[in-house]
């Protein structure tokens, strides 16, 4: 999983959303209206020297009128790394001296291990006396309980609940409530959809979940949600590229890209069919089963998927099949 795509996109977005869920006393004093986004490249040691690209780094404007322009860098991180405390210290420097801004500096963490948030120190010492120190934020998403972001009006809310601990929801429950959040959030589709994706990346729930998952979704029917669904767990798009380009790798060929995009396209929609018509019509035949699995036209797959939402009898499907 590209971690820093998903993230880059959804900070670049949201980002006044995520400084007001974990910020509130700073994001009130930025004027969230200025930021503009930068992609800098800084090196460490000019002019041949290592290179770092900073995750994301927003330049926004103060509104107590002390200075006009700070500088926010945010970096993600996917797994545990002892040399964090000194990589930020080495952004932080860097940018200091390319910007020329006071910098904020902030650790977005996805894996567990931290608390949720806290204030990291970064020291440089020498012979028993401390010269400079750094102190920056660290935001660990999996040491917050997923509930209370469920249910918040901020926008990003729901969608990095999915990275939390669930507490007493199961899984298939979590999943469904956090669609349900993100479907009903007041914006446009197209960032709705940006909100969904990371639903979708970071719940990817067993086959046992997904019957569950289906069974809820069925006991409360939301176009919305479904909408989504059918775009996360149908259409197995990322899966198929992902398979599509180890596939044109190894044979040397771009067919291999086509081929695994199409096979995880269509094991997706078979795999949600199949957990749906489970759900309302209870254990299928075998050769209800293995017919399914036989379709290769996705068309007739979206069809029957469009059908089970109104079948009440198995009948009623393998007429169509």
């Amino acid at each position: 999983m590209d971690h820093d795509q998903i993230w880059k996109e959804v900070l670049t977005e949201f980002f006044g959303e995520f400084m007001e869920l974990f910020f509130p006393r700073i994001a009130e004093q930025i004027d969230l209206s200025t930021v503009e986004f930068s992609n800098p490249e800084l090196f460490a040691d000019p002019p041949t020297g290592d290179v770092r690209r900073p995750d994301l780094v927003a330049e926004v404007a103060c509104r107590d009128g002390q200075r006009e322009l700070i500088a926010i860098h945010v970096e993600v991180q996917s797994g545990r790394d002892p040399e964090m405390d000194r990589r930020m210290w080495e952004y932080y420097c860097l940018l200091r001296f390319r910007k020329k801004l006071p910098v904020l500096p902030i650790v977005l963490y996805l894996a567990p291990g931290r608390a949720g948030l806290a204030l990291e120190t970064y020291r440089e010492e020498l012979f028993g006396d401390t010269y400079c120190t750094l102190r920056y934020w660290a935001v660990a998403l999996p040491s917050f309980e997923a509930a209370q972001f469920l249910n918040s009006a901020n926008l990003l809310a729901p969608a990095v609940s999915a990275l939390m601990r669930p507490g007493q929801l199961e899984p298939a429950q979590h999943k469904l409530e956090a669609l349900r959040a993100v479907a009903a959030a007041q914006t446009n589709e197209a960032r709705r959809y940006i909100l969904a994706g990371v639903v979708g990346a970071y719940m990817v729930l067993s086959d046992e979940q997904e019957a569950v998952f289906a069974q809820l979704a069925a006991m409360r029917p939301d176009t919305e949600v479904t909408s989504m669904v059918n775009i996360f767990e149908q259409k197995g798009i990322e899966k198929g590229i992902e398979q599509g380009i180890e596939k044109g790798i190894a044979e040397g060929i771009a067919e291999g890209i086509e081929r695994g995009i199409a096979e995880g396209l269509l094991a997706g929609q078979r795999r949600s069919l199949l957990a749906q018509m489970r759900s309302k019509l209870g254990e299928l035949p075998e050769h209800v089963t293995a017919r399914i699995q036989g379709i290769s036209d996705p068309e007739r797959l979206d069809a029957l998927l469009v059908a089970i939402l109104k079948a009440d009898k198995l009948e009623e499907m393998t007429a169509l099949m």
